[in-house]
């Protein structure tokens, strides 16, 4: 009979009244007396001891706690001797190799604590056919010395002015030559089938123009960052499935809205159709209507489980907050304005002022007025990008395919809620698992057991 442990790499802390388990690695774990119970009651103890020991306390059924230490067992909060998943990728992996040039480019600002185990990673692919250019926007760090001395196969482009990550990956496209090109962060670390997989699966979805890998947490690597993102008709655009513990749930997924750019493969044929990035945007949202321009004019953008690529969650701009904010402000009105339909832009705009309307008021009352000059300066930036912003509107309208329904565009978007808390620690409780996890762990049989 197996027996579960508590992995003592974690401990519990609580917070006013919040408990979360802590990982060595600062990783957090939101969750709640029963999760914290079940684990200190985990000391090489089978299924039946820790429900006795638990007994009829926090209100807890055979089958809560039957989920509840399988999703504990698959975050790494708990030990057990073998995990089964009968629902991952049944389909046999092909031995199919491919012999296309890939180009890979990377984006690179202050990078020195990640770039090296970036490119160490892409070094140990399996796909051997690559090209890899790093675009540098001005680092002031030795990433560039790093990679010089120990990266002599990598085309360094030292660019002597930050102009943000839209431009710079569009003239890094234009120095690859690969029919298929994967744009990464550099705080990103691949599987060594990344690259293969994402080929496998651009070469058999002929009508793909981005193919989106599932990326993990690399502090908690069975947790979910993204499978490509959305935007959402209120708040900000959002990774899919974010926060949300893998077990193989999304694995039979066949599209999603839009692509993250953080990690994907964009095929140069698409590229040569919809066109390169807006460079307008500069950062943030680019991905998102590079997208959703691709569906308009017929294109899919679909997901490939098994390309793992393992994300540090280390933003470019944590250095600079004042800039991120005043970028997202101004690009999700210009996505807005740009991509959808008229019908759809007005919910979506008169949703969008109404929050910035709020938050900055919010930033003004409460004396953060630098917070609140955000909102201005994105609303005047906005302003004189219009008249090329109509142009482009109206040009996307023209040629794009009129038998695809924005509809049927913006019902791609996931049902499931991003699973993190205000600390942006991933939640794993009784109302998750009941509300999110109950439903796709029941969908065939009791998965794991």
């Amino acid at each position: 009979m197996q027996t579960y442990t508590k992995n003592k790499k974690f401990k519990i802390q609580k917070n006013e009244n919040k408990i979360y388990f802590i990982h060595k690695n600062g990783q957090q774990v939101r969750t709640d007396e029963l999760g914290a119970l079940i684990w200190k009651k985990c000391d090489q103890s089978n299924f039946n001891q820790v429900k006795k020991s638990i007994g009829k306390r926090l209100n807890c059924p055979h089958n809560l706690l039957k989920h509840y230490l399988y999703l504990l067992t698959v975050a790494g909060i708990i030990k057990k001797e073998k995990i089964r998943v009968s629902n991952r990728i049944k389909e046999k992996k092909e031995n199919i190799f491919f012999n296309d040039l890939v180009s890979i480019i990377i984006i690179n600002f202050n990078g020195e604590k990640f770039i090296a185990n970036c490119l160490n990673s892409i070094r140990k692919q399996t796909h051997k056919n690559k090209e890899v250019v790093v675009w540098d926007n001005n680092s002031s760090d030795s990433s560039l010395k790093i990679i010089r001395e120990n990266f002599p196969e990598v085309k360094v482009i030292a660019n002597k002015k930050n102009i943000l990550f839209a431009k710079a990956t569009n003239f890094s496209v234009k120095r690859c030559t690969g029919n298929y090109l994967i744009i990464l962060n550099p705080d990103t670390v691949l599987d060594k089938d990344f690259t293969l997989e994402l080929l496998r699966k651009a070469e058999r979805e002929k009508k793909a123009a981005a193919v989106v890998p599932k990326m993990l947490f690399s502090t908690l690597p069975t947790c979910i960052n993204s499978i490509g993102n959305y935007i959402p008709p209120h708040g900000w655009g959002s990774d899919n499935f974010m926060g949300h513990f893998d077990f193989g749930q999304f694995d039979n997924l066949k599209e999603v809205p839009s692509a993250c750019f953080g990690a994907v493969m964009l095929k140069r044929k698409a590229l040569e159709d919809i066109g390169l990035i807006d460079n307008h945007y500069g950062a943030y949202y680019e991905d998102a209507d590079w997208s959703y321009t691709a569906r308009l004019k017929g294109w899919k953008i679909v997901p490939a489980p098994r390309a793992i690529v393992y994300h540090k969650f280390e933003f470019t701009f944590k250095d600079f907050p004042n800039l991120k904010s005043k970028l997202v402000v101004r690009n999700r009105l210009r996505f807005a304005i740009k991509i959808l339909s008229f019908y759809h832009l007005k919910g979506f705009l008169k949703n969008y002022i109404i929050e910035d309307f709020r938050n900055s008021m919010h930033f003004f009352t409460n004396f953060k007025l630098r917070m609140s000059k955000i909102y201005l300066w994105s609303y005047f930036s906005l302003f004189f990008q219009l008249p090329e912003l109509f142009l482009l509107r109206a040009k996307i309208q023209k040629f794009r395919n009129k038998n695809v329904s924005y509809k049927d565009i913006l019902n791609l978007a996931p049902h499931y809620p991003p699973l993190l808390d205000e600390a942006s620690a991933p939640i794993l409780t009784v109302e998750s698992i009941r509300n999110i996890y109950f439903w796709d762990l029941n969908k065939k049989g009791n998965r794991g057991w």
